[in-house]
């Protein structure tokens, strides 16, 4: 009750995403104000390596930004700063400070110098005045930086007087405006004493059981035949990019043999040589290929756990939901089957989760997370006993003690929907 109450005076956060179509000057510019961004980010990077090493300390992105300023106005060497949003450089700034921050809290992850040739996602930040949407037209609307933009798809833009910040996205060679802005929670009338415990897999992906006893099982998206083919056809191109090179690969070292009569390349002239061989038009169309086959994966993974969480949140109307708090990292690093390895990170095990949450919050759902070492998969739902040598190859769970026997996944999506209290913790 107090959740609720709480909600209703809180205005949530939403993100609008809509691709837009820029010409070459703006392209230009996007390309540029992204350009500046990595350069601030690195300089940052630069300097607190050297403090930390001289001084044993760091500097904060504020005062960064106040060095930066400084050297726009009195050093000639900076002066082509100016010409890009200040806005922007000092969220790139701040974002820095972030990752710096979270390597302070976990030990892990130290900031890397950016690489525009590495760098497949880049965006920048603009705050929300001089946005515009022109009524007149039913395509072009307005935003700082870039000034007008075309776009397809303004009827899904929100209010104008919602808005509180945007990104401009550049991903691969596709641009995309994407805004923040306030609204007021979403309210639907949840089923009182109704609970659910999802289960997830690289199986089948999720076994859901309800607390009024009923169930199903929802089949993983890499067995749909779309995603089959897609993976299959990068499979095969992977093999063509592969022969492709060995020729190229032995056509080089030919001519080197040729030219320095015989004798053996250095292992340093070797790879320099692989390096070359893949070098060729023909191979870099087919990783251009490959490329847009892997984003259509990524689109059809997004997809199905967006409908999935749709679908359970607004067709059930549960009053929780518990799930496992799954520790990826760790599961990545125990693990050492390499096919067990891919489909763990094939499943997006923890976008799934990231999305309920987000998604339950919406509509003031509780969400429970199973404690870490809860053994849900080994405890029989009939009796409560504990079954120890339960193997990952045994799909059927039978308990020794009563007789009881389930399919493994689902009788672990039971012992979720009856968890105690004492064994989850509330993340909503």
């Amino acid at each position: 009750m107090v959740l609720e109450n709480i909600r209703k005076l809180l205005k949530m956060k939403k993100i609008c995403r809509i691709r837009f179509y820029p010409n070459q000057s703006q392209i230009h510019c996007i390309d540029g104000t992204l350009g500046c961004c990595r350069y601030i980010q690195n300089k940052y990077i630069e300097y607190n390596t050297k403090s930390y090493e001289e001084r044993n300390e760091f500097i904060s992105g504020y005062d960064f930004s106040k060095m930066i300023n400084k050297l726009k106005k009195n050093e000639p060497e900076y002066e082509w700063i100016s010409k890009y949003s200040t806005k922007a450089i000092s969220d790139a700034i701040l974002n820095e400070e972030k990752a710096y921050k979270k390597f302070f809290k976990t030990k892990k992850g130290y900031p890397k110098f950016k690489s525009r040739k590495k760098l497949t996602k880049e965006s920048f930040f603009f705050i929300k005045d001089n946005i515009h949407f022109d009524t007149k037209s039913e395509y072009i609307i307005k935003i700082p930086i870039l000034g007008n933009i075309r776009i397809l798809q303004k009827n899904q833009l929100p209010d104008i007087k919602s808005i509180t910040s945007g990104r401009v996205i550049k991903d691969k060679n596709k641009y995309y405006v994407m805004f923040i802005y306030d609204c007021e929670p979403e309210t639907i009338e949840l089923r009182k004493n109704l609970h659910v415990g999802i289960d997830l897999g690289v199986k089948n992906y999720a076994s859901i059981y309800l607390s009024d006893d009923i169930s199903f099982t929802i089949h993983h998206y890499k067995d749909n035949p779309k995603y089959k083919e897609i993976k299959e056809k990068i499979i095969y191109y992977q093999q063509v990019i592969n022969y492709k090179q060995q020729i190229n690969y032995g056509k080089l070292l030919n001519e080197y043999l040729d030219n320095h009569n015989g004798e053996e390349p250095s292992d340093k002239y070797k790879n320099i040589m692989k390096g070359k061989s893949y070098q060729t038009s023909r191979i870099r169309g087919l990783r251009k290929k490959i490329s847009r086959l892997y984003e259509k994966l990524n689109n059809i993974r997004i997809d199905f756990i967006n409908k999935l969480v749709h679908n359970i949140v607004t067709r059930i109307k549960p009053q929780s939901i518990t799930i496992e708090d799954l520790k990826i990292t760790e599961m990545l690093q125990n693990d050492n089957t390499s096919k067990l390895h891919e489909l763990l990170q094939e499943s997006c095990l923890y976008l799934f989760r990231q999305k309920l949450i987000q998604k339950c919050s919406e509509y003031g759902i509780e969400v429970r997370l199973a404690n870490k070492f809860y053994a849900s998969s080994k405890i029989c739902s009939n009796c409560g006993n504990k079954k120890k040598d339960l193997k990952l190859s045994d799909r059927i769970y039978h308990c020794d003690c009563c007789g009881y026997e389930k399919d493994r996944d689902m009788n672990a999506a039971i012992n979720l929907c009856n968890l105690k209290k004492k064994y989850y913790t509330i993340e909503i």
